[in-house]
């Protein structure tokens, strides 16, 4: 029920680690805050320790601590070792994420609740990417650092 799910997680973890391996080996990203207006850069010192890259999501003020100011949950991240080192994170997670999903069928109250056919699927897919529009959105619009 799940397998299709499964394969385009491992599909977007590989897709992950290729941006990884493009910022460490072969050319680097641009990096906004290089002086001099910036410049392409490749990232050789990632940051991997969970509580710096998750300590992103996990904040206590995530529209910042005056409200809607743009200053914290994702949007706070101010460089671009964090960034790829998140990315390192991500591409690990959807991988693991997708072995589960090819490995285990769903939960039987999950089986009667959700519709398991291709348009649901597709329905499915299409909310999710509107939501992660709508983050993206935000995000580059107080983010200099990653847009």
């Amino acid at each position: 029920m799940t397998t299709i799910l499964g394969i385009h997680l491992i599909l977007l973890g590989i897709d992950v680690f290729l941006l990884v391996f493009k910022t460490i080996y072969f050319g680097g990203v641009y990096d906004t805050w290089v002086p001099g207006g910036g410049d392409v850069r490749k990232i050789t010192n990632l940051t991997l320790s969970p509580s710096v890259i998750f300590g992103y999501l996990l904040t206590i003020f995530p529209f910042g601590e005056e409200g809607w100011i743009g200053e914290g949950w994702i949007v706070s991240v101010d460089n671009l070792e964090d960034i790829i080192g998140g990315h390192i994170w991500l591409g690990s997670i959807c991988i693991l994420g997708g072995i589960w999903y090819i490995l285990t069928k769903p939960f039987a109250w999950m089986r009667h609740v959700l519709v398991w056919f291709g348009e649901a699927y597709l329905s499915y897919s299409l909310g999710a990417l509107a939501v992660i529009g709508f983050i993206a959105c935000c995000f580059v619009w107080f983010n200099n650092t990653a847009y």
